[in-house]
């Protein structure tokens, strides 16, 4: 199975997490929202960042169509060897981690949220980032990629520059 998506993240700030997610064969960029890394919680340290408070790891992931019982038609992603399950395991795992509709950080729970352009959400001194749009690139990225097929998507930071030879 071919990695079919990408999100090349491009800023970990503590007002969440931004990338670019391309798709293979296509030409368009969409922008992803996601809370920011947070690793540990009261001296336990997560595998997979705290679970519904922080963004996933780097890594290759499961990406499936599910029928989410909160946000209706999104996808789901999994790697149980990065501690991230479809369902709940224990209390120190990542699960039910889904891209659907979301803005800003404030509008997922450790989830991914899509989006067609990137900048500044709320009035003068509540401006947050954000991404735009949501409802419409969720379903622009349905009709491209369908709800039936399971897919792979690669998450990764973005490197500005690799030095020759190294």
């Amino acid at each position: 199975m071919s990695e079919d998506l990408e999100i090349i993240r491009f800023a970990y700030t503590s007002l969440g997490t931004f990338g670019w997610l391309t798709l293979t064969g296509h030409d368009k960029r969409f922008f992803t929202v996601e809370r920011p890394w947070i690793e540990s919680a009261d001296g336990v340290i997560y595998q997979a960042g705290v679970p519904f408070h922080s963004c996933i790891p780097e890594g290759i992931y499961m990406f499936e169509p599910f029928d989410s019982p909160s946000k209706g038609p999104v996808y789901r992603l999994s790697n149980p060897s990065l501690g991230v399950y479809k369902d709940e395991r224990d209390k120190l795992t990542r699960f039910a981690i889904e891209m659907h509709t979301a803005n800003t950080m404030r509008d997922v729970v450790g989830c991914i949220g899509p989006g067609d352009e990137f900048g500044p959400a709320g009035w003068l001194q509540t401006q947050i980032p954000a991404v735009y749009n949501s409802a419409d690139t969720l379903a622009d990225i349905q009709r491209i990629l369908g709800m039936k097929q399971i897919r792979l998507i690669r998450i990764r930071q973005y490197r500005p520059f690799h030095a020759r030879g190294k």
